[in-house]
């Protein structure tokens, strides 16, 4: 693979599986906005499913999806930094702990290195309004992740994020751009919770949703009832919901008038297994 050189476009080329080009087919060369959405904890295969018909199924015609590409690190902290960077995780630092195995309820990763130099802050200096509306209890933090982004915002739930988003975008006016950062966390949780809130949170999908993806967990569903197809479907719910999220996005943006004249890059910082790996772990072990 050939190194890409230029810094910007560097960044973006590390962004992750899919790249939704809110255009006409024809790509211009200089889009005047930039929304960057981050499906956290969110697999490919989850994600992408011609099988579906949604909000997003519309807007898939239009996608330039790059399936060949990984995630530069197998949790958020790191993943993100790269992607705001465009630098691997040895090179901006973030992420790291003393240890091989940490504790995040007891250890606190390291942060960027203070020579970075971020998307926000080259936006920044090329007149782009910089806002971040996101979910994750890292940008509370001082790891670096905050860094060039003239406002942040932390809310709870996507529909927050975006509702916040909107409030900040729409009160920017040409000639000036924005670079709005999405950071979702649905798909992250929801599976971790016990089986009792599992079956509590499935209760409230239509029947057929949940019908079809046991289809889908053949091995996980075996037994109905058990942990792991409860979070596999919870998983998978939650999953449907942000192909919701994004296109509800995109649908906003089609409203104002002004999807034709933005970017909009949809990525995940990595995915989740689902015992996937387990027979080649039973045949280590």
């Amino acid at each position: 693979m050939s190194m890409i050189r230029n810094h910007k476009t560097r960044l973006l080329a590390l962004a992750g599986s899919l790249i939704l080009l809110a255009c006409q087919p024809s790509v211009p060369p200089a889009p005047r906005n930039l929304v960057v959405i981050c499906l956290d904890t969110v697999r490919y295969d989850s994600f992408i499913n011609r099988e579906i018909e949604d909000q997003l199924t519309r807007w898939m015609p239009r996608a330039q999806r790059f399936s060949n590409t990984m995630s530069p690190a197998p949790w958020t902290m790191p993943s993100v930094a790269s992607l705001f960077t465009g630098h691997y995780p040895v090179e901006h630092g973030a992420g790291q702990f003393k240890a091989e195995i940490a504790n995040l309820d007891k250890e606190i990763p390291s942060a960027l290195v203070e020579s970075a130099t971020t998307l926000a802050e080259i936006l920044n200096a090329n007149y782009f309004r910089t806002g971040a509306f996101v979910s994750h209890p890292f940008f509370k933090a001082d790891l670096g992740l905050r860094q060039g982004f003239q406002q942040i915002h932390n809310r709870r739930g996507w529909f927050r994020d975006v509702d916040r988003f909107w409030q900040w975008a729409d009160r920017i006016k040409p000639p000036n751009r924005f670079l709005g950062y999405l950071h979702f966390m649905e798909a992250h949780h929801r599976h971790t919770g016990s089986n009792q809130e599992l079956v509590g949170f499935l209760a409230t999908v239509d029947p057929s949703t949940t019908e079809y993806l046991h289809q889908r967990h053949p091995k996980n569903c075996a037994d109905p009832e058990s942990r792991r197809c409860l979070q596999s479907l919870v998983y998978d719910v939650s999953v449907l919901e942000l192909r919701s999220a994004v296109a509800t996005v995109l649908d906003d943006l089609e409203q104002k008038g002004i999807l034709d004249d933005t970017l909009v890059l949809v990525y995940s910082d990595h995915g989740e297994e689902f015992w996937d790996h387990e027979e080649i772990q039973l045949r280590q072990g």
